[in-house]
Parts: C-alpha cells; structure tokens; sequence
C-alpha cells in the first residue's frame, strides 16, 4: 500500500502558534514599488486569528484605509479583507505601474469586502470572492472625444454637420461601476459613464 505525505507550511504552523499586539507608526513606506505616507497599523492576534484593526496610509494625493483577519487556526488560511480607496489619483498611480501613457485619469474612490483562502498566491487568487464598488471622478480618456463621435454620429444621421470645436480628451463628470468576484473571476453589469451632458 502506497502512502503519501502532506507536507505542511511553515508559515501557517507559525502564524496559527503566533499571539501579538502590533502598533505601528511611519512617516514613509516603500513596499512593492509603491510609496506610502503618514502610515499607521494595528493588529493582535490571538489562538491563530489575526485581526486588521486598523490600516491607513496616504497613497498618490490620496488615501487608503483597511480592516480585515486572517484565520490560522486551521489547515488552510482564511483572509478577509474590507478595503477602502479615498481620492487616488488614477493617473499617477498607473503611471507607476508601468502605463504611460496612463489611459485614463481622476480621482479614484472604491471600498469592498473581499474574501479567499489559501497558503499559497495561485490558490488566493482562484478563491478570491466578494464585491468592490469603484468610482472615477472628475477625470479624462486621452486622445478619444466621445461626446464628439457620439454628437457627429446624431448630426449625420439628421443630414447636418458640427460646428463646434472639440477637446482631444474625453472629459467625464464619473466612471461608476460595482464588480462582483467569483472564484477569482471580476463580473459587471452596471458600467456607468457619465460625460457633461450624456449618460453612456
């Protein structure tokens, strides 16, 4: 008879024996190749679950705040997490991703409650569920004018031509939309687009 053996993960033996009160204060934090400012932390852990009871940072002229926990007490490590974006400028935080241009700019404003369970990346992502409600205000798609195609569109349609001169960019009052995540796949359904004058 053939026998296998699990292997066990360090990092969930160590954080479900693990008991701590953290408060943690910093002026700067670089992580991941981002930068953080005016950051401040707090968790305590007890008998293998961890709790996020603060988190707030400054982040691209804006703000993020957080709360979650993390569920050691067993096999597999369970997350939760309620995140909450406060002003981000969308263009800035792109550009530091790597997107330049940006494709689109504004304010970023987005909060959830997400969940999933795993003790490795891969397995996180595909567990991955929950919701996130974000907003754009206030911003630009570069080098594409909506309100011109779509305003062309109708004149052409009645035999008559625009007059107006147009923007390069595509101004917009706010972009809207709610993401519902199963199984680590983003659905949604109520994209809103709200440009001076039209709804798309």
């Amino acid at each position: 008879m053939e026998t296998h053996q699990v292997e066990e993960n360090p990092s969930a033996i160590f954080l479900a024996q693990l008991d701590e009160r953290i408060s943690l204060s910093l002026g700067q934090l670089v992580l991941g190749g981002q930068q953080y400012q005016d950051v401040s932390l707090e968790m305590e852990g007890e008998g293998g679950v961890h709790r996020l009871t603060e988190f707030a940072a400054g982040f691209h002229e804006g703000r993020l705040k957080a709360t979650g926990s993390l569920d050691a007490s067993g096999d597999t490590l369970a997350w939760q997490l309620a995140p909450v974006i406060e002003s981000v400028r969308l263009e800035s935080l792109l550009t530091s991703l790597g997107q330049q241009p940006a494709p689109v700019s504004g304010s970023l404003v987005a909060s959830g409650e997400l969940t999933t369970r795993g003790n490795a990346r891969h397995e996180l992502t595909r567990h991955l569920n929950g919701t996130l409600d974000t907003r754009i205000n206030d911003g630009s798609i570069p080098r594409a004018n909506v309100s011109r195609q779509l305003c062309t569109a109708v004149a052409r349609l009645e035999g008559e031509q625009t007059t107006r001169e147009w923007s390069e960019n595509t101004r917009f009052d706010n972009i809207s939309a709610r993401f519902v995540i199963r199984d680590g796949v983003a659905h949604n359904d109520d994209l809103l687009i709200t440009l001076p004058g039209i709804e798309v």
